[in-house]
């Protein structure tokens, strides 16, 4: 399900299965002997999904841990992988999608694209 801003920007609820990952999640390890671990379930909001403007898509991922109601962790995560995860928690997730609005219109959907790689010197 998609929703439009009203700009006219369009921003997908939930995430589909395919793109859906967990940055925060520590990955399973196996060691020789013990059991494989297991990585932390995590509970993801309804308004997190890919987010397009300007035509550039990106993944708005809004999560916290599975069955609590603790606060939600906003991050965005580029085409090209690059991940900008927010230091401090949000109380709700609306409010974590509306820092992620202000922060597309403040600074623009380009701003969470790493810097670019320098031009190699031609000589």
């Amino acid at each position: 399900m998609y929703g439009t801003i009203p700009d006219g920007r369009t921003a997908a609820c939930p995430i589909p299965s395919s793109l859906d990952r967990s940055r925060s999640a520590t990955t399973a390890v196996s060691t020789i002997g013990q059991d494989m671990a297991k990585a932390p379930k995590t509970e993801h909001s309804e308004l997190a999904g890919e987010f397009t403007d300007d035509g550039i898509t990106v993944l708005v991922d809004i999560y916290r841990p599975a069955g609590t109601q603790g606060d939600w962790t906003l991050e965005v995560i580029t085409e090209e992988d690059d991940v900008t995860t927010w230091e401090e928690p949000f109380p709700t997730d609306r409010e974590a999608f509306d820092e992620f609005l202000a922060t597309v219109e403040r600074d623009g959907i380009r701003s969470f694209f790493g810097e670019p790689e320098p031009n190699p010197a031609v000589h």
